[in-house]
């Protein structure tokens, strides 16, 4: 999972592997794709209603198609990550230097996520 991090000194985008993602996301690559997946109300142009399994990726390429959620109904996958926004978390990271068609990157990769503990992070 490729993420933006920030604090006070800027912000980078990082990536992280299956058990960093998954404490940082709150649950596995399994289930956010059944969550992406999730039966969801569609209905065409005409009057049909459908009621299929549809990948938001797929919706771009069928734009007569139109889904709706009734009142108060969100969708679980986007209310998932909504949920993982602006959480602080304690980053350790790796940082290498590639160079590709003779322009350097950064490759920064998690290694370890901690939820912050404000009481051990305020002793000096």
């Amino acid at each position: 999972m490729v993420s933006r991090v920030t604090d006070a000194s800027g912000e980078a985008w990082v990536s992280s592997f299956n058990e960093k993602a998954e404490k940082i996301v709150g649950c596995s690559a399994d289930e956010l794709d059944k969550l992406k997946s999730e039966v969801i109300y569609c209905f065409t142009d005409e009057f049909d209603v459908l009621f299929l399994p549809i990948r938001w990726r797929a919706l771009s390429h069928q734009p007569s198609w139109h889904c709706h959620f009734q009142e108060g109904e969100t969708n679980a996958y986007k209310q998932k990550l909504k949920e993982a926004t602006w959480v602080p978390y304690l980053f350790r990271v790796n940082v290498t230097q590639n160079e590709y068609n003779n322009e350097k990157r950064q490759r920064i990769t998690v290694s370890a996520v901690a939820p912050i503990d404000f009481a051990e992070e305020s002793r000096f």
